[in-house]
C-alpha cells in the first residue's frame, strides 16, 4: 500500500533495469487493478508520477479481488465487485468476506476461468458458487481458505500444483476437483460427496489430513471414488489432529496410509457405510507419543498387505472392528522398535481375515512383538477371525 498524506504522495523509486513482482497494490484504500506501473518513460501500462519515479517497473499481477454486494449475483458483473475490480486470471485470489444477511449465490459464468485461490469469511451465513471450471494456478501451492462458516463449490475445479484447504470453516465439494502433487486439509472440515468428485493426477499423489502444527483437519468423503497412487497421511505433522471419515459407497485405494506420522499427534480414520479403503502398508500410530485410531464398521472393506498397530516408541495404536471385514496378510501389533508403545485390538463383530505362512517367505497372521516396555492388547469378544485365503485381495 502507497499512503498519501494530504498534498503529499508516498512514492517507490524503481531504478533502471528493476522487474518488480507483487501480488496486489493499494493507493491509500484502493485496490488497484492488475498490469505494470512505473513514472513516465518506464514503458508500463499505468503511469503515475505522485506514485513512482526510476526508469523500473512494478508488476502487479492480481491480489485481493473482493465480492462488496450483499445479494446473489454473476461473476462477470463488476458491480459486485470492490472498485468494479473482477477476480478473475492466474495468481489472484477471489475474496468473499463481506457482510452478507442470508446464504449467497454467486453464479461462475465462465465456461472456464482461472485464479489463485478463493478465501471465503463473512461474519454470519454461507457461500455457494456454481458452474465455472476453475483452474487455480498461484506461485505456491493454491489456496481455498473458509475462514468461518462454510462455503459449496459445485463447480469443477482444476488445480495441478495441488490444493490446500486453510481455516476453521467447512469447505464442501460437490463438483469435480482434479488435483496434481498433493492435497492437504489443513485445518477446519472439508466434505466431498458426489460420484468421482476428487481425482488425482497419478504417480505421486499424496492426500494430507492435519499436517500443521496446532490445527485440525478433518475430511469427510462420502459416496465418493477416491484413486490414489502414493500416500494417505492423516495427522502427520507435529502435535497436529487428523480426522477422516469414509462413508456411503466409497473407494479409496492408496499405496501406504499412515496414522499419526507427526510427533504427540491424533489421528483417526473411520471406515463405515459400504466403502473399501485399500493399502500396501497402514500403520496405526508411527511418531513419538501419536495417539492413532482406525475404526472398521457397517459392511466397509478395509485390506492392507501389511498392518502394523503402534511402530514408533511411546505411540498408541488401536484397531476397532464393530463391523465389516478386516483382510491382512501381517497384521503386527507394536513394531520391533516400538519401545513403551500400546497396541490394541478389538474385535466386537464383523470379520478379520489374516494370512498364514506359505505365500511368502514371511509367514503372515498375528504378530506380537515385545519391545521393551510395549503392552500388546487383543480383545475378541464377538465377530469372526478366520484365515485369509484369497490373497489377491490383499495389495503387494
Amino acid at each position: 500500500m502507497i499512503k498519501s498524506g494530504g498534498t503529499d504522495y508516498g512514492m517507490i523509486y524503481l531504478t533502471n533495469l528493476v522487474n518488480e513482482f507483487v501480488g496486489s497494490l493499494y493507493f491509500d484504500d484502493a485496490l488497484q487493478v492488475p498490469g505494470t506501473y512505473g513514472a513516465t518513460g518506464s514503458g508500463c501500462t499505468y503511469t503515475n508520477d505522485n506514485r513512482f519515479a526510476g526508469a523500473g517497473v512494478l508488476n502487479v499481477v492480481g491480489g485481493g479481488d473482493s465480492w462488496n454486494n450483499d445479494a446473489d449475483g454473476d461473476w462477470s458483473t463488476s458491480g459486485n465487485w470492490l472498485n468494479n475490480v473482477i477476480a478473475t486470471g492466474a495468481y489472484r485470489t477471489a475474496y468473499f468476506t463481506n457482510n452478507i444477511t442470508a446464504d449467497r449465490y454467486v453464479n461462475a459464468d465462465y465456461v472456464n476461468m482461472s485464479l489463485g485461490g478463493l478465501y471465503f469469511g463473512s461474519p454470519a451465513n454461507n457461500w455457494y458458487v456454481t458452474n465455472a471450471i476453475m483452474n487455480l494456478v498461484n506461485y505456491g501451492i493454491p489456496t481455498i481458505t473458509v475462514a468461518a462458516n462454510a462455503a459449496t463449490l459445485s463447480n469443477a475445479i482444476n488445480s495441478a500444483q495441488g490444493l490446500v484447504k486453510e481455516g476453521t470453516g467447512t469447505l464442501n465439494i460437490s463438483g469435480v476437483a482434479t488435483c496434481g502433487v498433493s492435497a492437504s486439509v489443513r485445518s477446519g472440515i472439508m466434505n466431498i460427496s458426489g460420484a468421482a468428485a476428487l481425482r488425482a493426477y497419478p504417480n505421486t499423489f499424496a492426500l494430507y489430513v492435519g499436517d500443521a502444527s496446532g490445527k485440525t483437519g478433518t475430511l469427510n468423503i462420502t459416496d465418493n471414488v477416491l484413486l490414489f497412487s502414493n500416500n494417505l497421511h492423516i495427522a502427520s505433522g507435529g502435535n497436529s489432529a487428523g480426522n477422516m471419515n469414509v462413508a456411503g459407497v466409497s473407494t479409496v485405494a492408496v499405496q501406504n496410509i499412515t496414522l499419526g506420522g507427526g510427533t504427540n499427534s491424533a489421528a483417526m480414520l473411520n471406515v463405515a457405510g459400504s466403502s473399501i479403503v485399500t493399502g500396501q502398508t497402514i500403520i496405526v500410530g508411527n511418531n513419538t507419543n501419536a495417539l492413532a485410531t482406525l475404526n472398521v464398521s457397517g459392511s466397509a472393506v478395509l485390506t492392507g498387505s501389511v498392518i502394523t498397530v503402534a511402530n514408533s516408541a511411546r505411540s498408541t495404536g488401536t484397531l476397532n472392528i464393530s463391523n465389516g471385514t478386516v483382510n491382512a496378510f501381517t497384521l503386527t501389533l507394536t513394531g520391533p522398535l516400538a519401545t513403551n508403545s500400546t497396541a490394541t485390538l478389538n474385535l466386537i463383530g464383523g470379520t478379520l481375515n489374516v494370512g498364514y505362512g506359505g505365500y511368502t517367505s514371511v509367514g503372515g497372521g498375528i504378530v506380537t512383538n515385545g519391545p521393551a516396555g510395549a503392552t500388546n492388547q487383543v480383545f475378541l469378544s464377538g465377530g469372526a477371525l478366520g484365515p485369509l485365503t484369497n490373497y489377491l485381495n490383499c495389495p503387494v
